[in-house]
């Protein structure tokens, strides 16, 4: 459950863009900017019911030119660094596919996303082996002056909403 919860986190950082401010922005635009090399931080939940902490990254997004964006790099906390990777298609404004590879703990079993607004939503679906526990996961993702920034949640089933579970800030590395 462990490695389940932070490959959960590190989920929130795999991802695509906004446009600025008052554009409205088509996937494809988006893959675009979210092209290159990258370097994260900020604060998120590792394992559930515990506190927030620190985590770094840094990531390499290549866009196709034409529907895919693929993800690679590494994410570290103080519990430890993981490979994150991951693709994402597009056809039109509707997004799909695996933003990780299989862990070991848990299977994906559904990821789709929109373009809604001036964001791009992203969700997924996870089984967990072990338990058959569904684990939903929701990001949203912001364009920023230097870079984007991850915001991510995860379904709490008492509450029936998505709630915060970090967010990861990255900038363009030279």
């Amino acid at each position: 459950m462990t490695t389940m919860i932070r490959t959960l986190t590190i989920v929130g950082v795999l991802a695509a863009g906004m446009a600025p401010s008052g554009a409205w922005a088509d996937a494809a635009s988006l893959f675009e900017r979210m092209d290159g090399s990258f370097r994260g931080r900020g604060i998120a939940i590792i394992t559930s019911g515990e506190e927030r902490q620190r985590v770094t990254c840094q990531l390499r997004n290549q866009y196709d030119g034409t529907a895919k964006l693929k993800v690679s790099g590494r994410c570290a906390t103080s519990q430890g660094a993981r490979r994150v990777s991951g693709e994402i298609s597009h056809a039109g404004n509707r997004l799909s596919g695996a933003f990780l590879a299989p862990t070991a703990n848990a299977q994906m079993t559904k990821s789709s996303g929109r373009t809604q607004g001036e964001a791009i939503l992203l969700d997924s679906t996870f089984v967990e082996n072990n338990s058959n526990k569904l684990i939903r996961v929701r990001q949203v993702v912001r364009m920023t002056s230097g870079g984007f920034r991850s915001d991510f949640f995860t379904y709490d089933d008492q509450a029936k909403d998505y709630v915060p579970a970090g967010a990861v800030d990255f900038v363009r590395r030279p």
